[in-house]
């Protein structure tokens, strides 16, 4: 079975979520498995983009953020046809908060 274009670029943003929100990089992977590793790519990225935002800016990036916000990801241009990958994301996004969340919690601690 040849492997698809966006096969290797999503395996290594899956293998990237893995370290910071291992049940983030969960969803996306039903997210690919239920539609195509394009899809799941696109998926894969947005979270990586929000966490590469959240270590620069802060927690406070993801505590306001919005499905208008993500809008322009081309997930969502994709997307629009698939409502249960949509509903995964979703679910994938507030998984990733949760854990930004918890992380952050952790590390105030320690501090």
């Amino acid at each position: 079975m040849s492997k698809s274009t966006y096969q290797e670029p999503y395996e290594s943003l899956l293998s990237e979520i893995m370290q910071y929100s291992p049940e983030t990089a969960a969803l996306i992977e039903q997210i690919r498995t239920q539609s195509n590793d394009q899809l799941g790519f696109y998926a894969a990225f947005i979270i990586v983009c929000l966490e590469a935002r959240v270590q620069k800016e802060g927690l406070r990036v993801i505590q306001s953020l919005t499905v208008s916000d993500l809008r322009s990801y081309t997930f969502f241009e994709l997307g629009d046809t698939h409502d249960d990958e949509h509903r995964l994301f979703m679910m994938a996004l507030e998984t990733y908060r949760l854990d930004c969340r918890q992380r952050h919690e952790l590390f105030s601690t320690v501090k």
